[in-house]
C-alpha cells in the first residue's frame, strides 16, 4: 500500500536526498521510499524552489498575547487579515525569509 506523504513530508524527503550524497536507489533502499517517489518530490521541491534556491524550513513558535498598555511594535506585518508585530527588530535575514515564505503560501 502507498505512503501518502503531505506536501511538508514530500518536500523534507526530496531535501533529504539532496543534501544525503547518496544516489537516488540507495536513498531509496535505505529510507524505505520508492525511487519513484523520491523522483516525483525532487520535481515538486525544484518547482517550490526555483533556480535551486535552498530555503530553511518555516518553524513555528508560540505567540502570546501581551495586554501591557505601554508597548510599542518595533515592526508589524501584516497578510490579509492578520497581524504581527514584533517589540523588537528581528534580523533582517530571518525577517527576510519569513516574509517570503509568508507571500509563498498567502
Amino acid at each position: 500500500m502507498k505512503k501518502k506523504r503531505s506536501r511538508h513530508e514530500g518536500l523534507a524527503l526530496a531535501r533529504a536526498y539532496q543534501n544525503s550524497g547518496l544516489g537516488r536507489r540507495e536513498f531509496s533502499q535505505r529510507h524505505g521510499v520508492t525511487e519513484c517517489s523520491v523522483q516525483y518530490w525532487q520535481k515538486q521541491l525544484s518547482r517550490n524552489e526555483p533556480s535551486g534556491a535552498i530555503v530553511n524550513e518555516a518553524q513555528f513558535i508560540e505567540v502570546k498575547q501581551t495586554k501591557s498598555a505601554t508597548a510599542v511594535a518595533a515592526a508589524k506585518v501584516q497578510v490579509g487579515s492578520a497581524e504581527i508585530s514584533f517589540l523588537s527588530l528581528p534580523e533582517a535575514s530571518w525577517m527576510s525569509e519569513f516574509v517570503v515564505t509568508v507571500n509563498r503560501y498567502s
